[in-house]
C-alpha cells in the first residue's frame, strides 16, 4: 500500500484508511508487516476500509497483508490523542 501523506509531527509516510466498525479515519504505516494487527477488508472509492484484530475479530488465517496503526509507531503519538 503506497503512502498518501506524511505524519504532521514525525514526517513519516502514512496512509489514511477508514475503520470499518466506526467509519472514522486512522493513519497506517504503509509498509505491510507480519506483526501488524490491521488488514484491509474492502475498498471504498479508492480508500481502504480496514479491520483491527481483537478477541472478537481475530486476523483471518493466512492474511498476508497486515499493517500497523501509525499511532503505535509514531514517537509523538500522545500529541494527537484526544482527551477523554
Amino acid at each position: 500500500m503506497r503512502a498518501t501523506a506524511k505524519c504532521k509531527s514525525c514526517d513519516a509516510p502514512i496512509r489514511w484508511v477508514i475503520l470499518g466498525e466506526t467509519g472514522k479515519r486512522m493513519p497506517l504505516d504503509p509498509q505491510a508487516n507480519l506483526d501488524g494487527n490491521v488488514w484491509v477488508v474492502e475498498w471504498e472509492d479508492g480508500t481502504p476500509v480496514v479491520a483491527v484484530a481483537s478477541a472478537e475479530r481475530p486476523i483471518p488465517s493466512g492474511e498476508p497483508m497486515r499493517y500497523t496503526s501509525h499511532f503505535a509507531t509514531c514517537p509523538n503519538a500522545n500529541e494527537h490523542r484526544r482527551k477523554k
